[in-house]
This record gives C-alpha cells, sequence and structure tokens, in this order.
C-alpha cells in the first residue's frame, strides 16, 4: 500500500502543555470499515476502529449540524444514545448510556497535535464524578436526564444522584465517538494502543481545564504504530476506548487545511439491582446537589451556579431538607442564559 507519514508532537518530560519535540510518524490506512455494533471496536485487541454509520443515523445527523451549537450539543446526545440502545443485546436491556464532554471542531487551535489518553486507565464513576469539572458537569446533567437513574436515586438516595452513582452505577464501557462533518482531508486523527506506550505522564491541558488525561513521552525504544481512515467521510464513525487507546491529530506536509468533526464521550453503565438500599420514606421530589458540585458549579459559573443546577435538574442542596422549594424556572430568557453559560464558547 502506499506510505503515508506526517508529524506529531511528543511533550517533553517536564513541558509546558503544548509544547516538546516535533518527530515524524508513519501512519497505517485501517480497513474500509463495515457497520458493526457500536461496542464492537472496543472488543477488539486494539480497542479502536472505524465504523459505517447506518443510512438513518446519517440522515438525522445532516440537518443538525446547521444548528447552533447547544442545539447540536443536546440534539447529538440524544441522537447517538438512542443508535447505541438501538444496538444492545436483549441481556443488557439494563445498560445506561451516558454521554458527555462534547465538542465540535473546526478551526486549528483546536487540533491537539499531542498524543493523549482522554481518561486515566483506573478512572471509575467517581473519577469522572470528581476529578474532570468540565465533564462532571455534563456527566450530572444527562444522569438527571435518565429516567431511571432519577427515580432511583429520589426514592433510594434521597434525591442524591452523586451518591447513587457512585455506589451503584458499574461501569462498563467509555468510549469516544468522533464523526468528521466533511470528508477528513488534512489534519487526520490517528490512534495507538496505550499499551504500546512505554512513558506516559499525567498532565493537565491548561489552567481552566482540572481534566488529568495522559500524554504519551517521547521514548528511544519504540515507535508506535499509528493508525488512521485514510481519505474518511461523513458516514464513517471512529470509536475508541478512552481509557487506554491514545489519538492525535496528525500534521500533513505544511499543516495547511482544514477539518471538521463533532465528537463525544460516552459512558455505559449498568446498576447493581441487588445492592439497592431500601426505599427512603417518603420518596424525596427534587433531585439535589452536594456543596462539592455547587462549589466546582460557583467556581465557573459564579452567581449562576445555583439556576444553572436547577436547569440541569437539582433544584437544591443535598443537605437541605428534603421539601426545601426550588427555585421557579418558568422564564426563558433564564433558559437561555443558563445554556449560554453552560455551553461556553462551544
Amino acid at each position: 500500500g502506499m506510505k503515508l507519514t506526517g508529524t506529531v508532537r511528543f511533550p517533553k518530560p517536564d513541558a509546558v502543555w503544548g509544547e516538546g519535540i516535533d518527530e515524524k510518524v508513519s501512519l497505517i490506512p485501517m480497513e474500509a470499515p463495515t457497520t458493526m455494533k457500536w461496542t464492537e471496536p472496543l472488543k477488539t485487541p486494539k480497542k479502536f476502529g472505524v465504523i459505517q454509520m447506518k443510512k438513518q443515523l446519517k440522515r438525522k445527523l445532516g440537518p443538525l449540524l446547521l444548528q447552533p451549537y447547544y442545539e447540536i450539543r443536546n440534539r447529538f446526545a440524544e441522537i447517538i444514545q438512542e443508535a447505541i440502545y438501538e444496538d444492545l443485546p436483549k441481556e443488557h436491556s439494563n445498560w445506561i448510556v451516558i454521554p458527555f464532554g462534547f465538542s465540535k471542531f473546526s478551526t486549528k487551535e483546536d487540533y491537539v497535535q499531542v498524543p493523549h489518553i482522554d481518561l486515566l486507565r483506573k478512572a471509575d464513576i467517581a473519577t469522572l464524578l470528581q476529578h474532570y469539572k468540565i465533564w462532571s458537569q455534563d456527566f450530572l446533567e444527562f444522569l438527571a436526564k435518565n429516567n431511571h437513574v432519577k427515580t432511583a436515586a429520589l426514592a433510594h438516595y434521597n434525591g442524591n444522584v452523586e451518591q447513587y452513582a457512585m455506589e451503584m452505577l458499574t461501569l462498563d464501557y467509555t468510549m469516544n465517538i468522533w464523526i468528521p462533518t466533511e470528508p477528513v482531508q488534512a489534519w487526520p486523527l490517528a490512534f495507538t494502543t496505550g499499551h504500546q506506550c512505554d512513558e506516559t505522564r499525567t498532565m493537565t491541558p491548561s489552567p481552566d481545564m482540572d481534566d488529568p488525561h495522559k500524554y504519551l513521552l517521547q521514548s528511544e525504544s519504540t515507535s508506535n504504530d499509528w493508525y488512521t481512515r485514510w481519505n474518511m467521510q461523513t458516514d464513517e464513525v471512529y470509536v475508541w476506548d478512552s481509557r487506554t487507546v491514545a489519538h492525535t491529530a496528525v500534521k500533513r506536509g505544511d499543516g495547511t487545511g482544514e477539518r471538521s468533526a463533532i465528537s463525544c464521550v460516552l459512558m455505559i453503565v449498568h446498576q447493581n439491582e441487588e445492592l439497592l438500599p431500601p426505599i427512603t420514606s417518603p420518596p424525596a421530589d427534587f433531585l439535589c446537589y452536594t456543596e462539592r458540585v455547587l462549589k466546582i458549579m460557583t467556581k465557573s459559573h459564579g452567581s449562576t451556579a445555583e439556576s444553572l443546577l436547577a436547569y440541569m435538574g437539582y433544584h437544591r442542596l443535598c443537605d437541605d431538607p428534603p421539601t426545601a422549594q426550588p427555585p421557579s424556572l418558568s422564564n426563558s430568557r433564564l433558559r437561555e442564559f443558563v445554556l449560554s453559560k453552560i455551553v461556553g464558547k462551544g
């Protein structure tokens, strides 16, 4: 086949985020994709792959991409959730799909040319709720939208979703999905398996993100095999394991040209039915947030934190009596304001 090469950047052990040594890598083209279940690539030894999108999914996503960012975010989450639920075998009908970490990329600044693994290998539900600030907010928001989660948390945990999730949910998969919104001509995404990496180090990408990622350090003894889907089309989807697969944008030639894509991270979890504590009497009326979540939200959103939490479905502090009245949220201007806050710059 043809020989493809490109450049990636390896950080030095003590490097500031984004600085490093540019190194030439060779790229191995992936096979043309077939339609397979969403979790299939995660079960392969490499734990990444490219799948062919089903036609009806392509039809749903097409018009969506013309919408404003926050509309895309919420609808994209729903569409992907539905697609994965349709795929789950009968024996996993109790699995719950929780999306978080949305991105819509279309400019140079967004290409991360540093090979990294999004989540730490040992990341569990508690880690995701407590150490990934921006993603934790998404996570709590989408947990609250799930009826099963909401009902169980209200009945058994007095509305404390965070405690319910940490004690009752088992993590089956963490997966990234990445869909190009136009054919990929520049800055392709490439993958290598985490276990091939001699040295990694945990770094936080930037001061306003507290999310620990693992980065590959340059290592004399290892030259990794980097895989990419050459000339990837808009009905193809990358799927990879968020805890073990390293990925990077690869600079080709002089780095001119752009690519655009939409992506998110998803968690597939299930509830340990036999462990549920007794029902609290009577069940709480509203979900509640912990002091910790209020702190995180206040740090990001100041005095609007409580309205935001209410918008996300969390109407009181967990330590308050369960009867505390939630703030009223009928005002549609508040909704718009809240959305602009949650979404940030997109």
